[in-house]
């Protein structure tokens, strides 16, 4: 998106774009209105720059409280094995956990 002038003095607008890896200008206004379209054009990229910095703030927050969670899920989980493993359980081929064969059981 620029303002382009031209030898005879008149200004244009020209919205470029990439079309299969080329440059492809549009032709939008010349004058004053290209002087507004430009504005126009400058105040929805700053708006859009604002909006996507928003979204990255969140996305990262929402990363940390993901952390935050997978350390709590890690840390149950071998709470969990070490509780089993005490009570006198195995874990059968990494599956199902089983209580072990031959030991004394007494009931507490």
């Amino acid at each position: 998106m620029a303002l382009e002038s031209r030898q005879r003095g008149s200004i244009y607008y020209y919205r470029a774009r990439k079309v299969g890896g080329r440059v492809i200008k549009t032709y939008e206004s010349a004058g004053h209105a290209a002087i507004e379209a430009s504005g126009i054009a400058e105040r929805e990229r700053a708006e859009r720059q604002a909006t996507q910095a928003t979204q990255r703030l969140a996305l990262a927050a929402f990363d940390a409280e993901e952390a935050m969670l997978a350390d709590l899920c890690q840390r149950t989980e071998r709470l969990a094995q070490a509780t089993l493993l005490e009570a006198g359980y195995r874990r059968h081929d990494r599956g199902e956990w089983r209580r072990r064969r031959g030991r004394n059981d007494t009931t507490d």
